[in-house]
C-alpha cells in the first residue's frame, strides 16, 4: 500500500516528524516572545502587539479577533515575533473600530493566563489552543488599523455568517437555545452557542462528531451542489465552481480542521474528476494532513486533528479490509461495519480524551447520520432565506428543528440505558500502544488473507471453488469448511474483545490512593482502595458554579472511576455538598453513588435537599455518627465525630471526623471543624498521634488546627483545599506557622492543584501534584 502510494508514506513521516517535534521538542516551535517571556508574564501585564487579522469570531460578551505573523512586546522591551495571537475586544467597542479581515493592527491589550487545567482529566485551554498553533490572548485596551488592506473573500463569508447566526437568532428567539446552538454549529462550524447540557449529551452518546462541519457537510453541500450544476454547465465547470464555493464555505466556517481536511479532499476528487483520472481515498486524505501539518505541526496534538483522521483511516483501510473479507450483503450490515470501523479504531483516542466509551453509539450512529442530511439541509435553507424574511426562514428550518429534538430525545434515552458510558479512565501509553499494533497486525493478516482469496479466485474464473479450497486448505478440515463464513465472524469479534478489553478495562492500583482534587474555594477527596473500593470525602465548592460539570465528572472518570461506593459529606455547607448534589440530580451520569454518609442536622434545608436528591437516585442513605466505621480490605475509616447526640450551633461542627488507617499509614481528615471541636477530641482521647497525613480543616482558616492539637497529631504531610485568590485569605498566615511548627510538609491546592497520594501499607507514601 505504502509503495503504490507515496503520498501517504510521505504524510506518515511528516506526522511523525511532528509529534516528535511538537511532544518532545516544542521549544524549537515556540515563537520567540513566548520562549523569552512566557514564564514570566502575569494577568494583566501590559503589551503591544501588531499582527494581521485572520480570522473575526464573535463571542457571547466579546469579539475575538485572531492575528498571524505576529509581534508583541512587553513595556520597555523590543518586538519580537509571537506567533497567532487572539486578541478579544469588548462586544461594544468592536463596531467601533471596524476590523475587517486582512487588516493590520497594532493592539495595546493586557495580558490573558490561558485556563489551565487544575485535575487531571480537565479541560487545558492553554494545549488546547497550543495544538492550534496559538500561543499568545490578551484583552484589548485600544486598537488601531495600520494597514486597511481587506481580505475581501474571507471579510464576505465573515458577514455572510453573520448574518446566518443572525436569521437563527430571529427564527428560533430565546426559548430554543440547545436547537439554535446546534444549528449554528453544524451550519456555519460556530460552536460558541452550544449549551454544555448538548456537547454533554452528544459526547456522551459518541456523536459529538455531528456538531463538527467535515466530510458529511462536504458530501451534502459540495456533491449536492456538483450534480446540480453538471446538469447545466458540464462536468469541468462544475468541478471548478464546486471547488471554489467548498473552499469559501470551509473560509467561512473557521478553517477548522475537520472542514479543511474534508474541503483539501473534496477538491482533489474533483480535480481527479476534472482531468478523468482515478480518485484514491487515501492519497487525498495524505495530501490533506500534508497541507495542514506543513502549516502547524502542533495539529498532531490536536484532538480534532486526530479523531477526523483516525476514522478516514479508518473507512479506508480497515473497513475496506474486513468488507472484503466479511463480503456482507445487506446494506444494513455494511452501514453497522463502517460505523462500528470508525468507532473501535478511534476507541484509544475518545478514551484517552473523554475517559468514557459510548457504548451505544455505533448504533446511534446509524440512526442520527442519515438525518443529518435533513438538518443541514434545512438549516442552510432557513439561515439563508432566513436574512430575507424569518417567516419563510421559520417553513424551511422546520423539519431540521423537528429533526434535532429528535436526536436529541434519542441521546437522552440511550443515556438512561445501562451501561450507556462505560468509563475507562485514561488509557496508559502502553496500553494505546499495544491497540495499534494489535489493530495493525489485524488488518496486514486480512488484508494478505484477501490477496490469497483474490488470487485463488482469478485460478478459476468459472466456479468458486477457488475459495472454497483456499479456505479448506487453511483449514484442513471439511467440517470447519462448512462453517467458514462463521468462523470468519468469530475471528473478527475474537480480535475486536481483545481491543475492547485493552482499552475499557482500567488496571487496578496496587496501592491506596487518596486524591485531593482542586474544586477552587471547597472540598472534594477520593479515595481509592487496591480492591478498587471507592470513598468520596465531600465534593463541593463556592468557587465554581458547575462543579460537577467542569472538573469533578473529568476527574474522577479520568480515574476510571464508574462507581462511588461510599460518599462521605462532613458536613452540608454548599462548599461541600455542591458537585455531589448535581451528580445525583444527573440521571444521565455515567459515575453512580452507591451509598451516602451524612451526619443528621435537624432543620438544614441543604441537608434536606441533599437527601431528596440521593433518595431519588435511589442511593443508599446513612446518618454517621463517632463510633461508625467502614472496612473494605486492608483499609479501616473510622469516625470519631460527631456524637449522636450533639447538637451544635454552628454547622461546621457537625463535620464529620475521619480517621483513616492502612496498615501503618493513618490520616485524618477534619471537614470544616473548629479548634473548640478539636479541643474536644484531644480531650476525648480519639485522636490518633503522629499521622501520615492530615486534611487541614476549614480550608486553613486561622479559626482551626490550633498548636495543641497539631503538636499532638503531629502530620508528616498536610493537605488544603482552597481557592486561587479566595476571599477569605484561605489558608491563613497564622495557620501555616502552625503547620510548619508542627514539622509538617504542606500542599496547598490553590497553589499546586490537584494532589495525589499512594500510600503502601509499611505507611510508605509518594505525593503528586499537577503542578
Amino acid at each position: 500500500m505504502i509503495i503504490r502510494r507515496p503520498l501517504f508514506a510521505a504524510a506518515a513521516a511528516l506526522a511523525a516528524f511532528c509529534f516528535l517535534l511538537s511532544f518532545f521538542f516544542p521549544d524549537v516551535l515556540t515563537p520567540e516572545f513566548i520562549k523569552q517571556y512566557g514564564a514570566e508574564l502575569e494577568e494583566g501585564d501590559k503589551l503591544t502587539i501588531s499582527g494581521k487579522v485572520y480570522k473575526i469570531q464573535e463571542k457571547t460578551y466579546s469579539v475575538y479577533v485572531y492575528l498571524k505573523n505576529a509581534k508583541a512586546k512587553t513595556e520597555g522591551g523590543e518586538y519580537l515575533k509571537a506567533g497567532e495571537v487572539i486578541i478579544p475586544v469588548p462586544a461594544e467597542d468592536y463596531e467601533e473600530y471596524g476590523i475587517k479581515t486582512g487588516n493590520t493592527v497594532l493592539a495595546e491589550a493586557n495580558y490573558i493566563e490561558f485556563n489551565k487545567a487544575r485535575n487531571n482529566g480537565n479541560y487545558d485551554e492553554g494545549n488546547y489552543y497550543k495544538s492550534l498553533g496559538i500561543f499568545l490572548k490578551a484583552q484589548a485596551d485600544d486598537i488601531e488599523i495600520t494597514s486597511s488592506h481587506v481580505n475581501v473573500p474571507a471579510q464576505i463569508m465573515y458577514k455572510f455568517k453573520e448574518s446566518i447566526l443572525d436569521s437563527f437568532e430571529n427564527i428560533l428567539g430565546e426559548g430554543e437555545s440547545a436547537v439554535k446552538g446546534i444549528f449554528c454549529a453544524v451550519v456555519t462550524g460556530d460552536k460558541s452557542l452550544l449549551t454544555e447540557g448538548t456537547k454533554s449529551l452528544y459526547s456522551e452518546n459518541g456523536i459529538a462528531h455531528i456538531l463538527a462541519v467535515s466530510g458529511l457537510h462536504i458530501s451534502i453541500i459540495g456533491m449536492g451542489l456538483f450534480k446540480l450544476l453538471k446538469r447545466y454547465l458540464g462536468p469541468k465547470l462544475s468541478c471548478v465552481i464546486s471547488s471554489i464555493v467548498m473552499l469559501l464555505y470551509c473560509i467561512m466556517c473557521g478553517l477548522s480542521v475537520s472542514c479543511l481536511r474534508a474541503a483539501v479532499m473534496f477538491i482533489v476528487h474533483m480535480g481527479a474528476f476534472f482531468s478523468g483520472k482515478s480518485y484514491d481515498l487515501l492519497s487525498a486524505l495524505s495530501l490533506a494532513a500534508i497541507i495542514i501539518l506543513t502549516g502547524n505541526p502542533f495539529y498532531i496534538l490536536n484532538s480534532g486533528f486526530i479523531l477526523s483522521f483516525a476514522a478516514i483511516l479508518s473507512i479506508g483501510i480497515a473497513n475496506k479490509n474486513l468488507n472484503e473479507f466479511l463480503k456482507p450483503k445487506r446494506k444494513i450490515f455494511k452501514s453497522l461495519l463502517s460505523s462500528a470501523c470508525v468507532t473501535v479504531c478511534s476507541l484509544p483516542v475518545v478514551a484517552y480524551i473523554y475517559c468514557t466509551i459510548p457504548l451505544y453509539g455505533v448504533v446511534l450512529n446509524l440512526i442520527v447520520i442519515p438525518l443529518m442530511s435533513f438538518v443541514l439541509a434545512s438549516g442552510l435553507a432557513g439561515g439563508i432565506s432566513g436574512i430575507v424574511s424569518t417567516f419563510i426562514g421559520r417553513i424551511f428550518i422546520g423539519t431540521g428543528y423537528y429533526t434535532v429534538n429528535f436526536i436529541n430525545l434519542c441521546c437522552y434515552l440511550t443515556s438512561l440505558l445501562p451501561y450507556s458510558g462505560i468509563v475507562t479512565g485514561a488509557p496508559s501509553l502502553f496500553g494505546i500502544i499495544a491497540f495499534y499494533v494489535i489493530l495493525i497486525t489485524g488488518s496486514y493478516a486480512l488484508r494478505r488473507i484477501n490477496l490469497k482469496i483474490r488470487q485463488a479466485e482469478a485460478e478459476d474464473e468459472k466456479s468458486d471453488s477457488g475459495q472454497k479450497k483456499l479456505i479448506l486448505k487453511l483449514s484442513g478440515n471439511e467440517k470447519i469448511k462448512k462453517h467458514a463464513g462463521k468462523l470468519k465472524y468469530a475471528a473478527v469479534l475474537s480480535v475486536l474483545a481483545i481491543l475492547i478489553l485493552i482499552i475499557c478495562v482500567p488496571p487496578k492500583t496496587s496501592e491506596l490512593e487518596i486524591i485531593m482534587f482542586d474544586v477552587d474555594q471547597g472540598d472534594g477527596i477520593l479515595i481509592i482502595t487496591p480492591e478498587g473500593t471507592t470513598i468520596m470525602i465531600d465534593g463541593g465548592s463556592t468557587g465554581e458554579d458547575e462543579l460537577w460539570a467542569y472538573r469533578l465528572e473529568s476527574a474522577i472518570e479520568y480515574e476510571g472511576i464508574s462507581t462511588i461506593d461510599y460518599s462521605v459529606i462532613t458536613h452540608p455547607d454548599t462548599d461541600h455538598i455542591s458537585g455531589i448534589l448535581d451528580l445525583l440530580n444527573d440521571s444521565t451520569a455515567p459515575v453512580k453513588v452507591k451509598n451516602l454518609l451524612i451526619p443528621y442536622i435537624e432543620g438544614n434545608d441543604n441537608y434536606d435537599e441533599l437527601i431528596e436528591a440521593a433518595l431519588a437516585a435511589n442511593v443508599n442513605v446513612i446518618n454517621i455518627y463517632s463510633g461508625m466505621s467502614v472496612k473494605t480490605g486492608s483499609l479501616l475509616l473510622k469516625c470519631i465525630h460527631p456524637d449522636k447526640s450533639a447538637v451544635y450551633e454552628d454547622v461546621n461542627d457537625y463535620s464529620a471526623t475521619l480517621i483513616l488507617e492502612y496498615g501503618s499509614f493513618t490520616a485524618l481528615f477534619t471537614g470544616d471543624i473548629g479548634q473548640e471541636i478539636e479541643v474536644e477530641l484531644l480531650n476525648e482521647g480519639v485522636l490518633p498521634e503522629n499521622i501520615s497525613l492530615l486534611k487541614v480543616a476549614h480550608h486553613g482558616s486561622k479559626y482551626s488546627s490550633c498548636s495543641r492539637f497539631l503538636e499532638y497529631v503531629s502530620p508528616q504531610t498536610a493537605i488544603i483545599s482552597a481557592g486561587v485568590n479566595n476571599s477569605y485569605g484561605h489558608p491563613a498566615d497564622e495557620t501555616i506557622e502552625r503547620l510548619l511548627a508542627a514539622g509538617a510538609d504542606i500542599y496547598v491546592t490553590s497553589g499546586v492543584g490537584e494532589i495525589k497520594i499512594t500510600a503502601d501499607e509499611n505507611g510508605e507514601y509518594d505525593i503528586w501534584t499537577k503542578f
